[in-house]
């Protein structure tokens, strides 16, 4: 469990540097799909954001927004190629003749 945990931590930082690094080195061109791809975590902030927050040039707010959303997309993200990596090492284990990982 714990080893998941860590693999969890490991996909999920690089996922999340690596979105960062190219959403920052590759501005222009990048800046348009991170907002198609965030368009609902930006709407889900916009409903828990106070209006009153919500002001054009906002840009620290916008920021934030941007982050969290990258943050928890990554989380997901790295969650999905854990589960994916335990059954795909079940299955070889299986197929190779050995007996499946008991959990402890």
């Amino acid at each position: 469990m714990k080893r998941r945990v860590w693999q969890w931590f490991f996909f999920t930082v690089l996922v999340c540097s690596l979105a960062l690094a190219s959403l920052f080195l590759f501005e222009d061109s990048v800046a348009d799909y991170f907002f198609e791809l965030l368009g609902s975590w930006r709407d889900l902030c916009a409903h828990i954001t106070p209006d009153e927050w919500q002001v054009q040039g906002n840009i620290f707010l916008g920021l934030v927004w941007i982050f969290t959303g990258v943050l928890a997309y990554s989380m997901i993200f790295g969650l999905c190629c854990v589960i994916l990596l335990a059954f795909a090492q079940e299955l070889f284990m299986r197929l190779a003749g050995k007996k499946p990982h008991k959990a402890k």
